[in-house]
């Protein structure tokens, strides 16, 4: 892009007025690659294995590296993304409710802004039925028959290039909102993914999955396979990351773009540790995501700064020129972006509501729950683990694997730090759940999760 391009979109963001359609402003895109681990990509960890596509998109962006999410699973923390505040604010806590009526989403106010906004993405929990769809003027949620695969990148190209293709002549700025399971369900055991990995004889996704929830001991062998299993599903989504912008570029719509890469959580491998899977624990091995971010006339570099999925929203307001709703958790990391002014230390927050671990198997509320279950807080001086069990801190920057607890003190310090905030759930819709719904989340790994 050269410069005087790259400022003529820039002028033309500041240029936005308050009200009305934009003359022009950057199209905007947020990929969400569901359970991407941040130490899975080199632009986050340098032993980490290559990914051609990624990481030349990684040179490209402010790499953020100490990206957290707000939760250990899908629903919550794509409602943070959408919305800008946390679980215990816009309420999509549990299978069984909604989205808060009264939350504002990022969707709803470019579209106020004169954007189009769509968003494609992989169903299941990011089904229209929980909310997230609210403020998009085309939502399409990928639906699955019984026993059908979860969708790879392949098919999220071919829903996008369809749409692409019937917009080519449109030129109002677009807010595109793209989410792929494609790395999530490894477990599926695909059969490219299994070539890839090298494992010869797949032992099938019923034993994988019960393996990952915890419902049968697994050998470590099984778990040697699941992690060659992942790193497959992850090259695999590379290749398909690499034809997504090609199609992009060939539309317009990459080049001068406010473009964010993260993920929702991570995922762990750690059976010895009982740290497996996702949901219902807050470590690092689950919160720690990428967070990475290329914009127009903004250089690419290392940030050491904490961000969290609550600041996406803010930020992406605060670039086009849009105004920033007051009350929301996030903050507008563009001062950091454009003028490299350094972000201020602050408390970051996790929570869970809906799952929980118990004796190595994942269990869920049997009731929607107020609290949280587990309430997380990560700042300058570690990392703070509060619910049923023994409270947990630990120190930071030298314990990675978060090995070692701390003491009591500092645990009293780290309560001291929530201050006032009530954590109390808002009351919103019950989620209306139906057969297709079901069974896409059956596809996805949740289908007992009723029942656990």
């Amino acid at each position: 892009m050269t410069m005087l391009r790259a400022l003529t979109v820039l002028l033309g963001t500041l240029a936005l007025g308050a009200c009305g359609d934009p003359v022009r402003g950057p199209h905007v895109i947020l990929l969400s690659v569901d359970t991407l681990r941040r130490d899975a990509l080199y632009a986050h960890e340098p032993e980490a294995l290559p990914l051609p596509n990624l990481d030349r998109f990684a040179e490209q962006c402010v790499r953020y590296e100490n990206g957290l999410s707000v939760a250990s699973w899908t629903l919550p923390s794509h409602a943070s993304l959408l919305t800008g505040v946390y679980p215990d604010v816009h309420g999509a806590t549990d299978r069984r409710v909604t989205l808060a009526g009264e939350v504002g989403t990022l969707a709803g106010a470019l579209a106020a802004r004169g954007y189009e906004t769509a968003a494609f993405t992989g169903g299941g929990f990011l089904d229209a039925k929980y909310g997230l769809g609210r403020g998009f003027q085309r939502y399409e949620a990928k639906t699955h028959g019984k026993q059908e695969p979860a969708e790879d990148m392949p098919g999220l190209l071919a829903r996008v290039r369809g749409f692409l293709g019937a917009r080519a002549q449109s030129q109002r700025p677009l807010f595109l909102f793209l989410h792929t399971y494609a790395v999530h369900n490894y477990y599926d055991a695909r059969a490219e993914a299994a070539e890839l990995a090298e494992v010869a004889a797949p032992r099938g996704r019923k034993h994988y999955v019960d393996c990952v929830l915890g419902r049968q001991p697994c050998g470590s062998e099984s778990w040697h396979e699941l992690e060659r299993l992942y790193r497959a599903e992850l090259e695999l989504f590379d290749q398909g990351f690499g034809e997504l912008v090609e199609e992009l570029e060939t539309a317009g719509l990459w080049q001068d773009a406010l473009v964010l890469l993260v993920s929702d959580h991570g995922e762990g491998f750690e059976p010895e540790r009982e740290r497996i899977h996702h949901g219902g624990r807050l470590h690092a091995d689950q919160l720690a995501i990428p967070f990475l971010v290329r914009a127009p006339l903004v250089a690419a570099r290392q940030e050491a700064g904490r961000v969290s999925l609550v600041d996406v929203m803010p930020t992406v307001l605060d670039f086009v020129g849009a105004p920033v709703p007051e009350g929301l958790d996030g903050r507008s990391l563009v001062p950091n972006l454009r003028a490299g002014e350094p972000l201020a230390p602050r408390a970051l927050l996790a929570m869970e509501h809906y799952f929980s671990w118990s004796v190595g198997k994942r269990a869920t509320a049997e009731e929607v729950t107020l609290l949280p279950l587990e309430l997380a807080v990560i700042d300058e001086d570690g990392w703070y683990i509060s619910g049923a069990g023994p409270e947990q801190v630990y120190a930071p920057g030298d314990d990675a694997q978060q090995a070692n607890t701390g003491d009591a003190a500092r645990a009293a310090a780290f309560r001291a730090r929530l201050g006032a905030r009530p954590f109390a759930r808002p009351a919103t819709d019950p989620a209306q759940e139906d057969e297709a719904l079901d069974t896409s989340l059956d596809v996805l790994g949740y289908g007992g999760d009723k029942d656990e």
